[in-house]
């Protein structure tokens, strides 16, 4: 009995995998069966987001809490990529940023606010093209994701950013995946004077704060408060 089963159990296993393991358009593969991605942020544990600080404004007019000079351009997270609990390379890794910006929708014409009360919505804006993303494996699946900020210093950069992360396992001709997502928050300045800044052997200077968000316990929060500083104009569409 075992002998006739065991080929049959097995090939309709397969048949699972091969018959719902399909691109994330349609995902309509057993939870089980996908590639698993854990991402954590090296920069500030705590409140779980990677920073990145500007540092090309100085202090802007009737700042009330700490400022410090400075910039740092890099963020760190650690990555952890598996099936089935396997860490595996993946065959496809995709990087994207969106921008979170925080909108006062107008009130008129009528039908431009989805509701009356409607006066802050969230508006996604893809900004992909200024950060460079590098998988650094040590083994297969097992690494960190190095983010470069490559994008302009302007001041309507600063804010609030989601990273998303999909890798895809190639399995026969089909394609499993998975996504995560994290934090960036990307400051105009640091509001720390616990600052360390070092020359690095290629002479570029690298700085470092004890706490660059200072107090505020949320990105949202603190990119607010910078680009109302800044005379950033609050969007409206």
């Amino acid at each position: 009995m075992k002998a006739y089963y065991a080929p049959a159990v097995a090939s309709a296993l397969i048949a699972i995998v091969m018959l719902t393991s399909i691109a994330p358009a349609a995902a309509t593969y057993p939870s089980s069966i996908r590639v698993n991605i854990k991402l954590t942020a090296e920069d500030d544990q705590v409140r779980r987001t990677g920073i990145m600080v500007l540092g090309s404004s100085g202090e802007p007019g009737g700042w009330p809490f700490l400022y410090s000079a400075g910039w740092d351009y890099f963020a760190q997270y650690q990555l952890v990529i598996d099936f089935q609990g396997i860490p595996t390379a993946p065959d496809y890794f995709l990087c994207q940023v969106l921008k979170m910006d925080m909108v006062n929708p107008p009130i008129l014409p009528p039908g431009t606010r989805q509701f009356s009360s409607e006066s802050l919505k969230t508006k996604l804006t893809d900004a992909t093209m200024n950060v460079v993303c590098k998988l650094r494996s040590i083994s297969a699946g097992v690494g960190v994701l190095d983010l470069y900020w490559t994008g302009g210093l302007s001041n309507d950069n600063i804010a609030d950013y989601m990273i998303v992360i999909s890798a895809g396992l190639k399995i026969g001709k089909v394609t499993i995946w998975g996504t995560d997502s994290v934090d960036l928050c990307v400051l105009g300045f640091s509001m720390d004077s616990n600052v360390y800044a070092f020359t690095m052997p290629d002479g570029t200077v690298r700085y470092t704060w004890v706490n660059p968000m200072s107090g505020f316990f949320s990105c949202q929060d603190a990119v607010w408060w910078q680009r109302r500083y800044y005379h950033v104009p609050i969007p409206t569409a």
